[in-house]
């Protein structure tokens, strides 16, 4: 809700009096801070008090804005809502990921045309079940889903799925459109990196197992060996991608996202905040141009 309030035609002030859009608040004392800015203004001021008008404005949109941000970290739980799109979205759930990408391998192989939602659905909700995900709140939860791009012919169900985390209500300002489809692209790199991970441990039990059934065949132990030496530096790149994300570049954003937050007097400056986070984490996961 923006007021702008205009004195004598000459000047504008411009009062964020509760965020863009947030349409949680409906305390008492925000009616009464409004009510009597207008009747100060519509008293008539002289101009000499438009210095005193404007300190008086400050005041009243820092309490307002304290007030705002205390319901929605208190009451809204914002920040519980912020580490669990860190842990969902940027599959820093370790047991909860890799569980629920062995459940969906099978389907993930599919073309995507043959995917139900409802069946992910469901193993979404197997793996939650069968993790430590399942004592997160109730709300977190039933916020987490699945989702499915827009199909191109030759996609499988690795190349369209994501999951998502429905961010309406009074937590929704601060997760805009446009965060949300960042999330999304972040995802997927680390998606698809972790599906590497998950390919080549796969990989190295069939080699294993081929090794013994033919170590009796001329020439077989030079050649497991050089599969040995290759597996082993796609393995070395693959974990060095993802320690790289996941502690030089994710661990170092949260803490600064967590310092900001901390450090912000309005809603403005929590948003800003989330989108250096995002704009951060996409540069250097590389899903978007520096």
């Amino acid at each position: 809700v923006w007021v702008i309030v205009h004195v004598r035609g000459a000047y504008c002030i411009t009062l964020p009096v509760c965020g863009g859009g947030c349409g949680c608040i409906r305390e008492r004392c925000l009616l009464y801070y409004i009510a009597r800015v207008w009747m100060w203004v519509c008293a008539g001021l002289p101009h000499e008090a438009m210095t005193s008008l404007r300190a008086s404005i400050d005041s009243v949109y820092t309490v307002v804005s304290q007030r705002l941000l205390h319901i929605l970290f208190q009451k809204y739980k914002l920040m519980e809502h912020l580490t669990a799109v860190r842990r969902y979205l940027l599959l820093g759930q370790g047991d909860f990921v890799r569980h629920l990408m062995g459940l969906l391998e099978p389907e993930l192989c599919k073309p995507a045309a043959s995917l139900y939602l409802h069946n992910l659905t469901s193993t979404l909700e197997t793996a939650v079940r069968a993790t430590n995900a399942q004592y997160d709140s109730p709300d977190v939860l039933a916020r987490l889903d699945v989702k499915l791009f827009e199909l191109s012919p030759e996609d499988t169900g690795w190349d369209v799925f994501t999951l998502t985390y429905h961010c309406d209500g009074p937590i929704g300002p601060v997760f805009k459109k446009q965060f949300i489809k960042q999330y999304f692209a972040v995802f997927n790199f680390l998606w698809r990196a972790k599906r590497m991970e998950h390919t080549l441990a796969s990989m190295w039990s069939v080699q294993m197992s081929f090794a013994k059934e033919l170590r009796h065949v001329p020439g077989m132990a030079a050649l497991a060996q050089q599969c040995y030496g290759v597996h082993a530096a796609m393995s070395h790149f693959v974990n060095q991608i993802q320690y790289y994300f996941m502690f030089e570049v994710l661990e170092c954003s949260w803490d600064a996202l967590v310092k900001d937050i901390g450090k912000a007097s309005d809603l403005d400056q929590v948003i800003h905040a989330h989108a250096t986070f995002l704009d951060t984490l996409s540069v250097r996961c590389f899903s978007s141009a520096c």
